[in-house]
C-alpha cells in the first residue's frame, strides 16, 4: 500500500493541468495572460512565469510522476509523512543526493522543474506554504548548465552529402532537401501528389484554395493531418519531369520502405564518412530547404519586417503555424 506522502504527492500531480491540445493552450494562455497568440508553446508560459502551473505532453506528465514517486521515497526515508512537512532544505537535500548520484546537469534541471511544479500544485491542494522559499528554495538552486554543442549539419555540408551520395536513400534525401518534408511524410509521398504543368484548385488545411500548378502536394503523413502545397521552384521543374517519367510504372509510393531508425543511421553515417564529425537525421534536410530558400528569396536593402514575413511564409511551408516565429531561428538562424 502507497504511503501516504506518496498519496498526497500523486494526488497533487493530478490535479496539474496537462496541456497537449494546442487550441486549449492558446486559450489558457489567453486567459492567464490576455494575450491573444497562436500555437502557443511551453516557453510562452515560460516567459510569462506560468509554466510551473501545466504540463505540456504526455511524455512530461510520466516523467513528473517518476520523479515524484522518486521524491516520496527520498521523504519517506528522511521520517516524512505528510507535504505541508516539506522543508525547503528536504527539497535542496533531494537534488544533492541525485547530483551525487551522477545525475546530468540536463537530469537535475529535470527534477528542480518537477519539483517546482509539485511544490505549486501541494500550496494549491492543501493549503500550505509549500517547500519554494526561503533561503534553500530550490528555484535558486544552482545547476552548472552543459555547454551546447552545434551538431548541426550546414548547408556546404548537407550539398556535398546530396552531392556524394548514390544509395537507395537518395531521391528521399533530395525531395526532403527541395521540398522540406518530415520523415512520415515522405515515406508516405506519392508520385500523385506532384503536378507538373497546369494544376488544379484544392483545399489546404494550412494555405486555404491553392492552384497545384507545378507543387507538391504534401497531405499524408502530416504532422496533426495539416495538408500544405509547396512550389517546384522553376529551375527544377525538369529535373523533376524526368524524376517522375522514371518512376512511371514502379511502385505508386515509392518511399513506403523506409524506416526511420536505418534512415537516420544512413544520414549519420554519411555525414561521418565524409568527416564531418555530426549527428545530423532527417531534420537536417528541412533546415537546408528553409535555409536556402530564405537566401534566395531575400535582397539587398530589405528591412527586418520583410524578412521575417518572408522566414514566416517559409516556416507556414514545413507545416507550422505561420505565428510560429519561435522556429524561425532553428530553421533559419538570426534574420
Amino acid at each position: 500500500m502507497a504511503s501516504i506522502i506518496s498519496r498526497q504527492i500523486f494526488q497533487s500531480l493530478q490535479s496539474i493541468n496537462l496541456i497537449d491540445d494546442k487550441e486549449k493552450r492558446d486559450s489558457i494562455f489567453k486567459e492567464k495572460t490576455d494575450i491573444d497568440k497562436e500555437n502557443t508553446t511551453k516557453r510562452d508560459f515560460k516567459k510569462e512565469g506560468i509554466s510551473s502551473q501545466y504540463i505540456f505532453s504526455y511524455s512530461s506528465m510520466v516523467n513528473a510522476c517518476n520523479i515524484g514517486k522518486d521524491f516520496a521515497n527520498f521523504l519517506q526515508g528522511q521520517g516524512i509523512t505528510k507535504v505541508w512537512k516539506i522543508t525547503p532544505q528536504l527539497a535542496k537535500q533531494f537534488l544533492d543526493l541525485k547530483a551525487s548520484q551522477g545525475a546530468s546537469p540536463n537530469t537535475l534541471l529535470s527534477y528542480r522543474a518537477n519539483l517546482i511544479k509539485i511544490n505549486h500544485a501541494i500550496t494549491e491542494n492543501f493549503n500550505c506554504r509549500g517547500f519554494c522559499r526561503g533561503d534553500a528554495n530550490i528555484q535558486n538552486y544552482q545547476i552548472e548548465r552543459p555547454e551546447k554543442i552545434d551538431r548541426r549539419l550546414d548547408n556546404n555540408q548537407i550539398s556535398q552529402m546530396l552531392d556524394s551520395y548514390n544509395g537507395k536513400y537518395a531521391l528521399a534525401f533530395k525531395i526532403q532537401a527541395d521540398f522540406g518534408l518530415r520523415f512520415n511524410e515522405i515515406k508516405n509521398l506519392s508520385l500523385t501528389d506532384f503536378t507538373i504543368g497546369p494544376g488544379r484548385d484544392i483545399e489546404t488545411v494550412k494555405q486555404g484554395t491553392v492552384n497545384t500548378t507545378n507543387t507538391l502536394y504534401i497531405h499524408s503523413g502530416t504532422k496533426g493531418g495539416l495538408s500544405r502545397v509547396v512550389s517546384i521552384p522553376p529551375e527544377k521543374i525538369t529535373e523533376y519531369r524526368a524524376i517522375l517519367e522514371q518512376l512511371q510504372g514502379g511502385k505508386l509510393h515509392p518511399f513506403s520502405f523506409l524506416d526511420k531508425g536505418n534512415y537516420n543511421r544512413a544520414i549519420k553515417n554519411l555525414a561521418n564518412s565524409l568527416g564531418f564529425g555530426k549527428v545530423g537525421s532527417s531534420h537536417e534536410f528541412r533546415k537546408f530547404y528553409a535555409s536556402t530558400r530564405y537566401q534566395e528569396e531575400i535582397r539587398p536593402n530589405m528591412t527586418r519586417s520583410e524578412k521575417l514575413e518572408i522566414a514566416r511564409n517559409i516556416v507556414k511551408d514545413l507545416g507550422h503555424g505561420r505565428a510560429r516565429d519561435d522556429l524561425i531561428k532553428t530553421y533559419i538562424g538570426n534574420l
